[in-house]
């Protein structure tokens, strides 16, 4: 029966407490019979319906006793404004004065206002289900719901610095002159014709591996091949107004594949974790096998090579990036074969002379200390290939000869005596140099040094032998470059003792490799990356598992 028809007077208006009673859930039992009983006074006053008097089965009322027909409903709910087919106002609208009181939200506000604190919670987020739904209690902001998801925005901002840095990289690395000339023209439909196109092909590649990577998250992998399309048809086009520098289309194909590369690798991310987390047995024998092919590939890549044809002795010339020594070379033998700034007389027996580790020695007029890298002697054949070469910068020597690697069109290691020509200007030095069974030997004036020469950690250096790199940079550049080379390999072990012993064995075969080639010298501390490298593989894969256990619902 409706208590506005039987004269009743309406029950007064709920407050902020009793919604807050409302919406919260109460157990069941007789004792808090008083609690429901106000729970559907204020259901009532909300609907603006009443029933006569009486209550349901949690009541204790016989079914008898209830009203056989329905109520008599009233709808509270009026048009605003008095217009047919407007938005219609809710009666808690009515009460408190606040458009949208009363009706469910399907996702939270984001400011606190007097309708914040007195809406009704939607019907999901009162069963605590539904993904990213928030519930608040009357007058309070508290979050009832589970905590949204926000796995595409991380997507995103990652994918946005990705791009953005790997952009900045490319540009830093790539806009900038070079000094000197190079060595050759090389035209710009050159695909793999320099000296060393194979080891810059490969260096671009990586170079536009964030790029990409940061483009396919936010387009995908088409996008991310067309943006490394542009903007390496940017950099090259800005190269060739640049002195010491290039464009070929090598370059255009290599910068766009490593995009394309970086796209694929962040696409497939979910399926390497899967990987990483379950590797199967193929992928760790591969991922063991890996640094000991690199191994054994630069001990056979690093061995001396001389080519056969016209020899020419070259003192103190400007051969493309290297300047003249400001000193002055007075004679060069092998053995006792002399070697003229010009074509050598017996080529034939030079060669074999230095095949046999016979000496070769120099004879020079030291000048002041070069600040850039100066040709000081070199011996090149008919066709522009090095047989060996020493250069100066500063009171350092470095001395490198013809590899195997230079025939695969990558660079070729050297070696670097740090301190080793000094000496005033004016004075007479002997360099004197020779292959001997194990290791390669130096020796200025009276002073010898054998063991100069990189081990395996060298082996970066086949990709690019940064000449102007300090010893300390290259140190690290060899710890980094072992330290990835295990890598790998502790990834597919399954404990942390396994990844240490897999590190150590990589470490002892690295050593291994290292002594036994004559033209590689083993080093203690570089070798012991591998171990850390192995450690930090088994850390990686413990945080992946941990990660993908704690983001599963």
């Amino acid at each position: 029966m409706d208590r506005r028809k039987a004269g009743q007077p309406p029950p007064e208006a709920p407050s902020a407490q009793g919604m807050e009673e409302l919406v919260q859930p109460r157990p069941h039992g007789s004792d808090h019979q008083p609690q429901r009983m106000e729970q559907r006074r204020i259901g009532e006053a909300l609907l603006g319906v009443g029933f006569a008097h009486g209550t349901d089965h949690g009541s204790g009322m016989a079914s008898a006793e209830r009203p056989r027909t329905a109520p008599s409903v009233v709808s509270p709910w009026r048009p605003v404004g008095g217009k047919a087919g407007s938005r219609r106002e809710s009666p808690l609208e009515a009460l408190v004065g606040c458009p949208g009181a009363g009706r469910p939200r399907r996702r939270a506000p984001r400011q606190r206002s007097c309708c914040n604190q007195l809406a009704t919670p939607p019907p999901a987020a009162t069963g605590g289900e539904g993904r990213g739904l928030r519930r608040h209690a009357a007058g309070d902001g508290r979050r009832l719901g589970p905590k949204p998801g926000n796995g595409a925005l991380l997507t995103r901002r990652a994918g946005w610095l990705l791009a953005s840095g790997g952009a900045a990289l490319v540009v830093s690395l790539t806009l900038w002159p070079s000094s000197g000339v190079p060595q050759r023209e090389i035209g710009f439909w050159c695909l793999l014709c320099g000296s060393r196109d194979l080891a810059d092909g490969f260096l671009n590649l990586l170079l536009f591996v964030p790029f990409g990577a940061g483009v396919g998250l936010l387009a995908g992998p088409w996008s991310a091949l067309l943006s490394s399309v542009a903007l390496s048809g940017f950099v090259e086009l800005a190269q060739t107004s640049l002195p010491g520098r290039y464009s070929t289309v090598g370059d255009l194909v290599a910068n766009s594949a490593g995009g394309l590369l970086g796209a694929v690798l962040v696409v497939q991310a979910r399926r390497a974790r899967a990987l990483v987390l379950t590797p199967p047995r193929t992928l760790r024998y591969l991922a063991l096998l890996f640094p000991a092919v690199v191994f054994l590939a630069t001990a056979a890549l690093s061995a001396p090579r001389l080519p056969d044809g016209v020899y020419y002795g070259q003192w103190t010339h400007e051969l493309g990036r290297l300047r003249p020594y400001p000193g002055r070379v007075l004679g060069a033998t092998v053995g006792h074969l002399h070697l003229p700034d010009g074509p050598v007389p017996d080529q034939a027996g030079v060669n074999g002379a230095l095949s046999r580790g016979v000496p070769l020695e120099v004879t020079v007029l030291a000048g002041p200390p070069p600040r850039e890298s100066s040709h000081l002697f070199a011996i090149f054949d008919d066709r522009q290939r090095e047989v060996l070469l020493f250069t100066v910068k500063g009171d350092d020597l470095l001395f490198q000869r013809g590899t195997l690697s230079v025939d695969l069109l990558l660079d070729q290691p050297f070696t670097r005596w740090p301190g080793g020509l000094n000496a005033a200007p004016g004075d007479t030095v002997r360099i004197r140099v020779q292959q001997r069974a194990r290791n390669l030997c130096l020796e200025i004036g009276e002073e010898l040094r054998c063991h100069l020469s990189a081990g395996v950690e060298g082996g970066w250096r086949l990709l690019h032998r940064l000449y102007g790199a300090p010893p300390l940079l290259a140190g690290v550049l060899g710890a980094v470059w072992l330290m990835l080379l295990a890598f790998p390999a502790g990834v597919t072990a399954a404990g942390t003792g396994r990844a240490l012993a897999l590190g150590a064995g990589l470490a002892f075969l690295g050593a291994l490799v290292s002594w036994w080639t004559p033209w590689l010298a083993a080093h203690s501390p570089a070798l012991l990356a591998p171990v850390v490298g192995a450690w930090a593989g088994n850390w990686a894969r413990r945080w992946i598992v941990g990660h993908g256990t704690r983001s599963e619902p």
